[in-house]
């Protein structure tokens, strides 16, 4: 296997490229899928913090 070293500059736009690829993935699976499901909550973390819950249910392949 070769080693393929990357500059910081490179390696630092292939992190923030990668939530972009993977939201564009996901949604091209929702909208591919003949039925989703969705299930969204909110929830208060022992910091006081509150959080935003979501999930997403689809098929893909025939399995969900």
């Amino acid at each position: 296997m070769r080693r393929i070293y990357l500059s910081s500059a490179v390696n630092q736009k292939s992190v923030s490229d990668m939530p972009e690829d993977v939201n564009v993935k996901v949604i091209d699976e929702m909208n591919a899928s003949p039925m989703n499901s969705f299930q969204v909550d909110d929830s208060t973390y022992v910091t006081s913090c509150a959080q935003l819950l979501s999930s997403v249910r689809c098929v893909h392949s025939g399995d969900i």
